[in-house]
Formats: structure tokens, C-alpha cells, sequence
């Protein structure tokens, strides 16, 4: 979105002190100062006095979460001190790190953290503005106003919005609109006030572009922005950034403190897959040749005398699970981990897929050679079929949603398995669950075996932040440390990509897959951006069978599949 000035939202509180330690009172909100207050927000500004050597806090409500530059207008009270804290929603209590929000919507008992901010000290001149050096982010902003001997006026207060401006073209809706659309909206929120020159994980804590969120972040750009330039910037900064690491790419960048997350390193392939796939660029894609084969090289050095990787270096941070430390899986520092196996098997895949179809065949069977003898390993030594679960280790002793999620996509168990694990997991007490974001895997694995309708039940829990008052979608289950976090958005890739099924079955999106899984639903209508126009569908559901209409942009050619159905679909309008 482009820089645009706003007056959102109204004040909800008003103090005649400081807050300090105090939380939020009923009081505050029936204040006499409360009109004079909400008078600062609109456009004509208006006028709440300080006098000399008194105190005055407001808590201005933004009513959704924003990412920009505030500004306060103010005339006189030189030497005042003016603090302003931002604030995603407020706590529960002081101990601020437990992250007991619950309801983001209520402030009344709860404590605002001492999050990040910004302090003015007024010369004493008339109409001056005050504004940050770096954007701030949050639904929440308290001002706390301390005079010394001089009187302060507080006129007008008003936020400069920005971010990214998308293009938005995707769009999906059913007849669950009434619960799939407030996620929807929550999830873009999310992407839209985390995106600026380059992505970021979240506009609130870390502000930095990651290789994992950025995998996520680039698929629900494909399908719901016509937007190539900031796919293209992202990619090329994360190629800039091999100079750290000795070829082999930077978790983050750019980042003042260089950090190597391997797993990330190896989401870099996908990433360069996925572009293949999604955007008409073959001279971009072949600029990235160089760069992946001297990564697949260097992830070749950490395989054992069998081939599978062992005692991966750097952080081999896989999710955020509470059985795990620091989101590694069972030794994934110091042994043999089927989990980070299985992520190196999709890279060995995600390679030879590309240089099959823009680099060298030789290397294409290469990596197939490679990945088809990981696979052979990992389900002899890992695929438990008393439990019907792949485990974590050799000892038997530790599951993960995320193991059963990676060997569906890599194909190392067949459907009818993939099935029976998850059964399995969701009905045992000690196979680790995953967060918001990997969940992003699990919906795709769920595509895959031709579950994809489940994602709807699923949804659930992303419900759950709706009904907790979340304008955008959360890093983690509860208690979450940020509010804000885009790998949590892919809901908007999955209802069009994945429920209504609308996927490149060839690269540079030259052929279209359509394979609609809707389970309950009895109407679809979407679109999904593409390098020659929009895919359009409009489909209706009834005692197992399909009706309506889909047009392909031109020079495009695919195939319809329901229920075991296939349709041959060429460019233009068609009816089903």
C-alpha cells in the first residue's frame, strides 16, 4: 500500500498520570477528557491541554493493525518529556514474556509492555511535528505526556500508512463465506503490513526478510498479486547474500548480523522451484543455475558414507514445537534426523525437477539418483509400520506431524500410508504437533492425497485468532509472542490453490492444473493471477458431481480433474 495518511481508529483511554505499572482502569474510559481526546483524530485536528508540571496518557486504539510513520502535532511545552509506545495488544499481566494477551480487543485490567517507541522532548514552539525515523507497527499506541513549566497542546494526532503496494487480483468465495472471508482478510492484513522494499517476517520484532517466511510469503504473492518485482528484488538479495556463507545463502538478508539457518538453505531451492513454476521468466530462473548447484554441492559434503545428512552445521531450525529445542528436531545437531532428511530429500527433488527443465539433464538425473536412494534409506530405517508413523530418530522414541507431513510430499510413503499417519498422529499424545506455519506443509501434503478439503477444518484454528479479536494472523499457537506474522497467511494460498486446486503443472505456468477439492462446500468462485492474464472458475458442487465455467488466459493450455474425471481445457471461456 502506498504512503497514505490516515486518522484510524478512536482513544479509548485517558489518565491524568502516567500509566507506569498500572493496568488499564474501566475509569480511564469514561474520563470527562475522553471528547477531547477522540477531537485529535479528526482532520480539522483538535486541542487537549497538558498544563505545567502535570501528566496525561492516552491510549489511542487503531482499530486494525498498522505499519507506518505516526505523527503528532504540538505546540508549546518545551522541555516536556513525550513517550510513545507501540503495541500489537496488551497483556494479562507484568510478567509481559508468558504472552498472555487473549482477547486483543479488550484493554481493561491488562498492562501495556514497554514495547518499541519513541521519546520527543519539545522545543516550545508552535505547530511542531513529531514523527519517527523508522516505521512503527501495532493496533495499540500510547502517549504519555510529562510538562515541566510549560503548558503543551496536543492538536492533532494522525499515522502516514505504508507498505508494499500489491496489486491484489486473487480472490475466493463459497458458501462458508461467512468464516473463511474474516481469515482471509486477517491473512492479507498480515502480508500487507510486512512487505515494504523487501518482505519481512514481522513488522513489529525481528523486521527482517527470512529464507523460510519468504517461501510462504512468494506463493501467496503468486496467487493472489500480479507482482514480479518483488519476487524478483527478494531473490536477488537472498543471491547477493552467498558472499556470507561461502555459497550457500543467508537465513536472513539483509541483516546487519549475518545468521545460517541450514534448513533455510536448502528452502532456497524450493524457492527457486517455485519461481520456475509460477512466473513466465526463463532467463531470470536460469540466472539462479550458478548459485543452486553450488549450493547442492555444499549440502552433498554434509551426507554420510550412505548419503543422508548428519550433524548439519549452523541452526538446522525446522518449527517452532514445544518438544523440541529451539525448533530442532531429534538430532538434528548431532546425528542423524529423519526429519531434516526428509527437507533435503524435497531439495534433491526440487533440483533435478529444475535443472530438467532449464539447466542440464545430466544433473537432473543426478539428483534423482541421489534422492530416489535418500528415500530408500529413510523408509527402511524410519517408516514404523507397527504405528503406521515415520519416526523423528532411529530410537523409536520420538514422532512428529512433521515427519508423516515431509514423507507425503516426497512421496517416501504412498497415499493410502500418508492416510493411516495421519490417523495415527492426530490419535497419539506423543507425536509433536506443528505451528501456523508449517501447517502450510501440512495443507499441501493434504492436496497431495486428495484430503484437501480437510484445510477447511483446519481453519479452525485460525478461527480461534479471529475470535480472539486478531486483525492479523499469529507467529505461533497460544500464548504467541507476535501478532503479526506473514508465514502464518498461506490460508490465502491454500483456499485458491489447494480447496479450489488451481495450480502451474508445467513450468513457467505454461499448463494449468484445476483439481477442486471442496468437500462441503457446494459453490467455488475464484481467481488467480497469471504471467498472461487471470484463471478464472466459477463451479457448483451437488451429489458428487461438477458444473460451471473456467477461463484460461491465452496461450495457455490444462486439465480439469474432479472425482476422477479429467477435462481437457484450452485458452478462453469453457463450460463444464
Amino acid at each position: 500500500m502506498p504512503l497514505e495518511t490516515l486518522q484510524p481508529g478512536k482513544v479509548r483511554a485517558h489518565l491524568n498520570s502516567l500509566l507506569e505499572d498500572k493496568p488499564i482502569t474501566e475509569a480511564s474510559l469514561r474520563s470527562p477528557h475522553i471528547e477531547e481526546a477522540n477531537s485529535l483524530l479528526k482532520a480539522s485536528g483538535g486541542n487537549l491541554g497538558v498544563a505545567p508540571h502535570s501528566s496525561t496518557t492516552l491510549l489511542w486504539d487503531l482499530e486494525n493493525y498498522y505499519s507506518g510513520y505516526y505523527e503528532l502535532l504540538i505546540s508549546g511545552g518545551r522541555d516536556a518529556t513525550v513517550r510513545i509506545i507501540w503495541a500489537e495488544g496488551l497483556y494479562e499481566n507484568l510478567t509481559f514474556r508468558d504472552n498472555q494477551k487473549n482477547d486483543r480487543r479488550e484493554i481493561v485490567g491488562k498492562f501495556l509492555p514497554e514495547g518499541l517507541g519513541d521519546r520527543f522532548v519539545p522545543d516550545g514552539s508552535e505547530d511542531r511535528r513529531f514523527t519517527p525515523i523508522w516505521w512503527r507497527a501495532g493496533r495499540y499506541c500510547l502517549i504519555q505526556i510529562e510538562t515541566a513549566q510549560h503548558s503543551l497542546e496536543l492538536k492533532k494526532l494522525s499515522l502516514h500508512a505504508s507498505g508494499h503496494p500489491f496489486d491484489w487480483q486473487g480472490t475466493f468465495s463459497s458458501d462458508q463465506d461467512d468464516r473463511l472471508a474474516p481469515i482471509l482478510k486477517a491473512s492479507k492484513r498480515t502480508l500487507e503490513v510486512s512487505s515494504w522494499d523487501t518482505y519481512q517476517d514481522c513488522p513489529y520484532y525481528e523486521q527482517l526478510m527470512y529464507v523460510g517466511d519468504t517461501c510462504i510469503e512468494l506463493l501467496i504473492t503468486y496467487a493472489q498479486a500480479k507482482d514480479s518485482a518483488l519476487p524478483q528484488r527478494v531473490i536477488e538479495l537472498y543471491e547477493s547474500s552467498r558472499e556470507q556463507w561461502n555459497g550457500l545463502v543467508a537465513s536472513r538478508f539483509p541483516s546487519q548480523t549475518p545468521q545460517f539457518i541450514s534448513t533455510f538453505s536448502m528452502i532456497w531451492v524450493w524457492i527457486a522451484r517455485d519461481y520456475l513454476y509460477w512466473q513466465d521468466d526463463p532467463e531470470f530462473a536460469a540466472q539462479l543455475l550458478p548459485g543452486l548447484r553450488h549450493s547442492m554441492e555444499r549440502f552433498a559434503a554434509w551426507e554420510d558414507e550412505d548419503g543422508l545428512i548428519e550433524n548439519v552445521p549452523g541452526w538446522p531450525f525446522v518449527d517452532w514445537v514445544d518438544e523440541w529445542e529451539e525448533g530442532v528436531p531429534n538430532k538434528g545437531r548431532d546425528g542423524v534426523s529423519s526429519v531434516l532428511n526428509l527437507i533435503y530429500l524435497l531439495t534433491l527433488q526440487a533440483a533435478s525437477a529444475i535443472e530438467l527443465a532449464i539447466g542440464e539433464p545430466e544433473l537432473a538425473a543426478l539428483f534423482e539418483r541421489r534422492s530416489q536412494n535418500v528415500s530408500h534409506l529413510l523408509r527402511t530405517r524410519y517408516w514404523n509400520k507397527e504405528r503406521s508413523l515415520i519416526q523423528d530418530d532411529e530410537s523409536a522414541k520420538a514422532y512428529s506431524i512433521h515427519a508423516q507431513i515431509l514423507g507425503t510430499l516426497t512421496g517416501v510413503i504412498d497415499d493410502q500410508e500418508a492416510c493411516d499417519a495421519f490417523q495415527a498422529a492426530s490419535s497419539s499424545s506423543d507425536v509433536s504437533v506443528a505451528s501456523y506455519m508449517f501447517r502450510h506443509y501440512h495443507f499441501e501434503a493434504l492436496r497431495k492425497i486428495g484430503k484437501g478439503s480437510q484445510i477447511l477444518t483446519e481453519l479452525e484454528a485460525w478461527q480461534g485468532m479471529i475470535d480472539l479479536g486478531a486483525d492479523t494472523v499469529w507467529e505461533r499457537l497460544e500464548p504467541t509472542r507476535s501478532d503479526c506474522h506473514a508465514w502464518s497467511s498461506h490460508p490465502l494460498f491454500h483456499l485458491p490453490c489447494s480447496v479450489a486446486g488451481v495450480r502451474p503443472s508445467a513450468p513457467f505456468f505454461k499448463e494449468i492444473e484445476i483439481a477442486p477439492q471442496p468437500g462441503p462446500l457446494t459453490f467455488i468462485k475464484t481467481t488467480v493471477p497469471h504471467p498472461q492474464g487471470l484463471i478464472s472458475l466459477d463451479l457448483r458442487f451437488e451429489n458428487g458431481n461438477c458444473q460451471g465455467s473456467v477461463e484460461l488466459p491465452a496461450e495457455t493450455s490444462g486439465k480439469f480433474s474432479y472425482a476422477g474425471q479429467e477435462v481437457n481445457l484450452v485458452a478462453g471461456y469453457q463450460k463444464l
